[in-house]
């Protein structure tokens, strides 16, 4: 049935002037109407509610309309909020004259399957968040009221309720339980409150058109058909009602007509709902609300017990819901919340500028990869061991017979030219990963493009020693701040379902930087001064990243989890391609509201908690077992290892250049298939790869200098080496390269993330891999909680009381209600949810007794 136009209004344009109105759960349904009547009727209007871009676009759309609307973004459960909403609007207008309490939420569950924290979930919005907004908004409606000589317009509160609990419908006790106790409140805080002028009256919708409160009852066109022509037939009017018929009732409780009415409830429901048999017959009520009643298992706002071991609950409502449930409007203005693994409501796709930004971080991998790639060549050339390290150079040089070319390059100095970059790096990640999180990522990268910078030049006029060793060590926290904060950039700018090809552009950069560095070493190997080029050259990417540090956006993560919430969704918009970030842009949010009550050093402590200990293993693990592929050694000293077979330093260097030139084509494979084949199956293809190609070229060469003179091997062996090696090398690039930065990057809640990924660059293989690597293709990052959850393994780690909230969750499939905060990782410990809210406040900064 077509919804009826709305008539003329009774009432003056005029009769609301100079009047300001607050209303909750005001940016949609029935409550966005009630403010648009208001305002229309000359009031000035403050609107309230959760969702930022909801009430961002009902104020412009009331703007179009001449009516004067502002917004305040809270949550009514939450006293603070609304403190914050009533302190905005008399900031705004200099008063309050009119409270309208519209927030409500409801989910349909036959009572014998409705939890305790399902129940209280609900009165939490509809009753408590009420009362909240009375009490905070008391102090200026006094002021506003009338007074006991009943002078002056006086000040009104009008609650929102429902007729449900008149009589009884199926499956909403809890609904029908809280909004009988707002009228309750309406009738108390008449008798209570009027002593200073302010008036309480209620009004009580019934079937009204329109609203997901009647047609989710039966969902699909046949059934809503059905449910519409049965309750316009069972109406005395014949018909259901409008949502201005709502609104025109609260505008005569606001007008001066009904200055003697309080602590009454006006029924708005053509006497239908008064004296009835249930409205909808059980059969046809064909919608429950099961995923949402599972995920309302889950303690609510206010804690307290119900439904389970609190730990139990805290866990069952990390676990996504196999099926988003849409935002679903209430009679009354509410919303039901859709569920918390709702990726497939992402908008926006791979943007050009997201993919210019990634190229610019992604400079971070070429500091990385031209140091690897350049070292080694730098290392062999003659004129830099003459003037650094000559007595290396004299080792070299000499002919005994007895020469063994593995002791030419022993010497300490050279060991701590080599080692003292990454030493440096390793003592550089702790404070970078501070730096990341307090600062955000991009100032981390102008970190690290300007140390590095700094260290290219005095490696590059390098006058003795201590200047080429101070050099490295700028170097080294370049390229550890570089480390720890590039990938995790690039992971957060990049949509879920590109992100393993755009984070591994920094592995990308960094074969790209290899195989510069290997073409500028061949191409200076006989200039006299030639390594100071190569050296200097690592200034180019240094200046690029600086630039990207300067110029770039910071990630939206780091901005909103920072308090920066309007340039945060800015960026994420921008990045994105699309305004339609809303549901990306909350679950941001959520996860930063987590991320916020964990301190610095609790940000590290918390690694060793039972939550957190499946991401800090794979972030420890996963570079560790990286690291001891050999990768960086063959990197490093490949033209030395083919100098020492007998190619000459000619021919090792182009040999170099053939390694690097494989290393880039296999990142490119991995780019191309990281968000097709998954990240497990490239971890253990290329773990066999390697494995295959290393025991094959040891038993080569084993065999080999056992039958030849180890300096001049036969060429038919050194090509057999040479193509071992590179297929040992397409292995590692396009698994264990790539994902050994990829996967701690994407494994961290928000709370650790910067934490744990400094413990990457701090530090895999087949069998870790297979056991205990979860796949993360496609998984938001602020929903990657949930591959723990649901893995053997880690499902054992964090603790029993996931592992029993798992099958109760997948019970249920169809939705949730989210929380109206996110919950800290830290409160799924059972240890943590004992204390009391005091010892939880200090455990959650670190502090202690």
């Amino acid at each position: 049935m077509a919804s009826r136009e709305a008539p003329p209004s009774p009432f003056k344009p005029d009769v609301l002037s100079g009047r300001v109105a607050l209303v909750t759960g005001g940016g949609s349904g029935i409550g966005l109407e009630i403010v648009r009547q208001l305002g229309l009727h000359g009031a000035h209007v403050v609107i309230s509610g959760r969702r930022e871009a909801v009430l961002a676009e009902a104020v412009a759309a009331l703007g179009a309309e001449g009516i004067t609307a502002h917004y305040v973004q809270g949550d009514v459960r939450r006293y603070e909020d609304c403190e914050r909403t009533v302190e905005g609007a008399v900031a705004r207008f200099g008063r309050l004259d009119i409270l309208v309490n519209c927030a409500a939420g409801n989910f349909l569950s036959p009572a014998e399957q409705l939890s305790s924290n399902g129940f209280r979930t609900v009165l939490e919005i509809d009753t408590l968040g009420t009362f909240n907004m009375c009490r905070a908004a008391f102090a200026p409606l006094k002021a506003a009221g009338a007074g006991p000589a009943g002078t002056g317009p006086g000040a009104l509160i009008i609650n929102i309720s429902m007729t449900l609990h008149y009589g009884a419908t199926w499956w909403q006790a809890h609904a029908s339980a809280a909004k009988a106790a707002v009228d309750s409140l309406t009738r108390s805080l008449g008798l209570e409150w009027g002593l200073y002028g302010i008036r309480t009256a209620g009004v009580a919708p019934g079937p009204i058109e329109g609203t997901a409160g009647m047609t989710k009852l039966a969902p699909g066109s046949d059934a809503a058909a059905a449910v519409t022509e049965m309750v316009n037939t069972s109406i005395p009017l014949g018909h259901m009602g409008r949502r201005w018929d709502i609104a025109q009732a609260c505008v005569f409780l606001a007008s001066p007509a009904a200055a003697f009415v309080t602590g009454h409830t006006l029924v708005v429901d053509g006497a239908e709902w008064l004296c009835k048999q249930p409205l909808v017959p059980r059969a046809m009520v064909t919608r429950v609300s099961r995923g949402v009643e599972a995920k309302s298992r889950a303690v609510g706002l206010a804690g307290g017990s119900g439904g389970g071991p609190r730990s139990k609950l805290r866990a069952a409502t990390l676990l996504s819901a196999k099926t988003p449930t849409p935002r679903r409007e209430m009679a009354g203005g509410g919303v039901a919340i859709g569920a918390a693994g709702r990726a497939s409501e992402y908008k926006g796709g791979l943007t050009a500028y997201v993919v210019f930004v990634a190229v610019i971080a992604a400079s971070g991998g070429l500091l990385f990869g031209y140091d690897l790639g350049v070292t080694g060549g730098v290392e062999a050339s003659d004129s830099f061991l003459s003037e650094f390290f000559p007595s290396v150079y004299e080792s070299k040089q000499a002919d005994v017979d007895n020469h063994s070319p593995y002791c030419t390059f022993n010497d300490q100095g050279l060991a701590l030219f080599t080692s003292s970059l990454f030493l440096a790096g390793m003592l550089c990640a702790p404070v970078a990963s501070v730096v990341t999180r307090k600062k955000g990522r991009k100032v981390t990268m102008l970190c690290a493009g300007i140390l590095f910078l700094i260290g290219a030049s005095l490696n590059a006029s390098a006058q003795n020693l201590g200047m080429l060793i101070t050099g490295r060590i700028f170097l080294g926290l370049g390229m550890g701040a570089a480390n720890q904060s590039v990938p995790l950039y690039l992971s957060e700018m990049s949509p879920s379902k590109h992100r393993g090809a755009m984070n591994i552009l920094f592995q990308l950069a960094t074969t790209i930087g290899v195989l510069t560095a290997q073409l500028v070493n061949y191409a200076v190997r006989n200039w006299d001064k030639g390594w100071r080029l190569s050296l200097g050259l690592a200034g180019a990417p240094a200046i690029m990243l600086t630039i990207g540090g300067l110029i770039l956006p910071d990630s939206p993560n780091s901005l909103i989890e920072r308090g920066h919430k309007e340039t945060g969704r800015k960026v994420l918009e921008k990045i994105r391609g699309t305004q339609e970030v809303d549901a990306e842009y909350e679950d941001m949010c959520d996860a930063a509201l987590g991320s916020q009550k964990v301190g610095e050093l609790q940000a590290f402590k918390n690694l060793t908690k039972r939550p957190y200990r499946p991401a800090a293993i794979l972030a420890i693990v996963i570079p560790t077992f990286q690291q001891w592929t050999g990768m960086n050694a063959i990197m490093f000293y490949v033209p030395i290892l083919f100098s020492s077979l007998g190619t000459g330093d000619e021919g090792a260097l182009i040999n170099a250049v053939i390694i690097g030139a494989v290393n880039l084509v296999a990142t490119v494979v991995a780019i191309i298939l990281v968000d097709r084949a998954g990240r497990r199956a490239l971890f253990l293809e290329g773990g066999v790869q390697m494995l295959v190609a290393q025991v094959a070229v040891g038993i080569l060469l084993g065999v080999s200098f056992s039958q030849y003179n180890t300096t001049n091997l036969p060429s038919g062996i050194v090509y057999g080496a040479l193509v071992l090696i590179c297929i040992f090398v397409a292995g590692f690039a396009w698994s264990w390269g790539p994902l050994g930065w990829l996967i701690p990057s994407e494994v961290q809640p928000l709370e650790t993330r910067s934490a744990g990924y400094s413990h990457t660059v701090l530090a895999g293989m087949t069998i870790f891999v297979f056991y205990l690597v979860p796949e993360t293709k496609g998984i938001p990052l602020e929903e990657i909680y949930t591959i723990y959850c649901k893995h053997k393994v880690w499902r054992r780690v964090i603790g029993k009381v996931v592992a029993e909230a798992v099958p109760e969750l997948e019970a249920y499939n169809s939705g949730s209600i989210k929380t109206s905060r996110s919950l800290s990782y830290m409160e799924l410990d059972p240890a943590y949810t004992s204390l009391d809210d005091d010892q939880k406040q200090n455990e959650a900064t670190g502090k202690t007794e």
